[in-house]
């Protein structure tokens, strides 16, 4: 189990590092304090840190990027024998994990910390 964890956790890091079409935008929006990474292994909308004129494009960033990182979960809970929910599981404690400081996490409770 563990070894399979760690298949799962190194894979995510190089998938994470591999969506080159929506790193420099994921970062900057990570970096302005648009966008955060949720316990669920997904990206979610920091509402509040988002102008009304902004919110459809930061949208629409967090769907792209959502629905890459579904496809990837999907495909490696396939080839491990694994749930998705467990894939999901690690990736977000990887992701959370990799946040820098000033970027946002969302707590257990839902609510967005700054880290």
């Amino acid at each position: 189990m563990k070894k399979r964890l760690l298949c799962i956790t190194t894979f995510l890091l190089g998938v994470s590092l591999s969506l080159a079409t929506f790193a420099l935008s994921t970062n900057d929006a990570k970096a302005n304090g648009w966008v955060g990474e949720q316990p669920d292994g997904y990206l979610g909308v920091v509402s509040q840190n988002v102008k009304s004129d902004n919110q459809s494009q930061v949208q629409s960033l967090v769907n792209k990027v959502n629905q890459k990182r579904k496809q990837e979960y999907q495909a490696i809970a396939k080839n491990n024998g694994t749930s998705v929910s467990q894939v999901q599981s690690v990736a977000a404690k990887t992701l959370m994990g990799l946040a820098r400081p000033g970027e946002y996490v969302k707590s257990a409770s839902g609510t967005w910390v700054k880290k």
